[in-house]
């Protein structure tokens, strides 16, 4: 499984230029981050990142946020 330095490197692995994403915001909470993407046009995409002794790495996507993502007594993540 490929990890990145960063969650933001981790959320941009795989998009095509032609989509022209970039990052909107990022928020780390321990070993667990938040990155919310847009795309050109217009199109917000929430990707979650888990770090691991390797670098970060994305654990799930969507178009919707994730309630209870940073709270690892709710959703259990494969580290």
């Amino acid at each position: 499984m490929n990890t990145y330095p960063s969650p933001e490197e981790a959320a941009l692995a795989g998009w095509p230029d032609s989509a022209k994403v970039h990052v909107v915001s990022v928020e780390v909470r321990g070993d667990r981050a938040e990155v919310l993407l847009d795309t050109d046009p217009s199109y917000p995409y929430w990707v979650y990142c888990a770090k691991t002794r390797d670098g970060w790495r994305e654990t799930v996507s969507g178009n919707g946020p994730t309630v209870g993502w940073d709270d690892p007594a709710r959703i259990q993540w494969d580290t």
